[in-house]
């Protein structure tokens, strides 16, 4: 259901530096590359089974692309990103190189529940820490600053549109989570996303997410906050928008 590869890029020659911004032209060049079946299958989905972002280490001179395949993401995916060796990107004037990567094990529906639904302790907080520009839109328009509702719903709808099982079914089990949350902390700022030569409105930092009621509740509490930080948060995940980092419990504060 879950399986994440973090690959480590350096830029050649140095120049120009990375950015976040990168993360679009990314998904392009792997698009590019991927023989067509696979890049129709991806797009034949109803639902994204791809998130990704690019993660920049400025003072350790490299990057790192995560990406995360869920659900029914095509296994073909994976053995591209392991055997690809650099990825130019035309449009920014750079070429990414492949300097190592690390792939996590898969996760299944079953393991990832058991883990967070009866195993582990419920925990009450969720730091969720936005590292490349978020966004979602409301109205028609971009909202630049975002409320519990609108994140746990962005969690909860991707985990409906890759769980098989477990589902978390019906508006008022959404909406008794979002009811026994607050946000008791955050600190964030404006950001933008470039696509096609526009800027998307956005945002970076964090918020820390707290958590009330029966045990149940705080176990799904847990299981949304924690899957977002696998399939990203807001818009645009698959294209390198929302990408999340989540820590659950005190730790978090």
């Amino acid at each position: 259901m879950i399986r994440r590869i973090s690959v480590k890029l350096v830029t050649k020659n140095k120049t120009p530096r990375p950015s976040s911004n990168w993360g679009y032209a990314l998904y392009g060049a792997m698009m590019e590359r991927l023989p067509p079946e696979l890049g129709d299958a991806l797009h034949e989905k109803e639902h994204p089974v791809l998130s990704q972002y690019l993660s920049v280490n400025r003072d350790a001179g490299f990057c790192v692309w995560n990406v995360t395949l869920l659900g029914e993401a095509p296994a073909g995916i994976l053995d591209f990103l392991l055997k690809n060796k650099e990825y130019p990107l035309e449009k920014n004037g750079a070429v990414l190189e492949v300097a190592g990567f690390e792939v996590s094990p898969e996760i299944t529906e079953r393991e990832f529940c058991l883990k967070y639904l009866a195993e582990t302790p419920p925990e009450r907080f969720a730091a969720m820490r936005f590292v490349t520009p978020c966004s979602f839109k409301s109205a028609g328009e971009y909202a630049t600053l975002p409320t519990k509702e609108w994140i746990l719903r962005s969690c909860a709808n991707r985990w409906n549109a890759v769980a098989k099982a477990t589902k978390i079914d019906g508006e008022q089990a959404v909406a008794d989570i979002v009811g026994h949350t607050r946000i008791t902390g955050h600190n964030l700022r404006s950001a933008s996303y470039v696509m096609k030569k526009t800027g998307i409105p956005s945002f970076v930092g964090y918020v820390i997410l707290s958590a009330r009621g029966p045990e149940t509740l705080l176990r799904l509490f847990n299981l949304l906050t924690a899957f977002g930080g696998y399939c990203g948060v807001g818009i645009k995940t698959a294209l390198g928008m929302g990408g999340t980092e989540v820590t659950l419990g005190r730790a978090a504060l």
